[in-house]
């Protein structure tokens, strides 16, 4: 799975190489726990997502049938 690019601007870029295909609980946290976005999304070998936070360091978390997590950092 690549997360990519990090460290980013404004757009998330997923690709999954059909290894997470489906539906799946985005959810974003920031450097101190607190969940910033909870959403549902369907990840079919890519996915883009408009990532509109404040700069600093945030862990992405994949939740369905498979679970990835990822830092990324926004600038």
């Amino acid at each position: 799975i690549n997360v990519y690019p990090n460290p980013l601007k404004n757009e998330l870029n997923i690709s999954d190489n059909k290894q997470i295909q489906g539906f799946y609980n985005l959810k974003l946290f920031s450097a101190d726990s607190k969940l910033v976005i909870d959403k549902k999304v369907f990840i079919d070998n890519s996915f883009k997502f408009d990532l509109n936070v404040p700069t600093g360091t945030y862990y992405l978390l994949l939740e369905g049938d498979k679970y990835f997590y990822s830092k990324i950092v926004r600038e």
